[in-house]
């Protein structure tokens, strides 16, 4: 069963993951079909409609990043590509 949000403002969860299935690819995190295959995707109907699941992403730690530093850096990385008008205090 698909679960409709309003307007479809939220992308469901099969298609979050889809998502992160090609950043992966694209971005060279290094998951494997094993980190994906065991992603829950069931769609889950909330009393509250602007409640929804989300897959959360961590990364791990790089030579010169905390896996914190490292996930919000690649995450901003992929949100600026699509927003090029966005704005980081790192863009300076």
């Amino acid at each position: 069963m698909t679960v409709d949000h309003p307007g479809g403002l939220f992308n469901s969860l099969a298609d979050q993951l889809e998502r992160v299935r090609r950043w992966n690819h694209v971005r060279r995190w290094g998951f494997g079909a094993r980190d994906f295959d065991g992603v829950d995707v069931t769609d889950v109907i909330h009393p509250n409609p602007l409640v929804v699941d989300v897959i959360a992403l961590y990364l791990l730690d790089s030579a010169s990043m905390n896996g914190v530093q490292r996930t919000c850096d690649e995450l901003w990385k992929l949100v600026a590509r699509d927003h090029p008008t966005s704005f980081s205090w790192d863009d300076g």
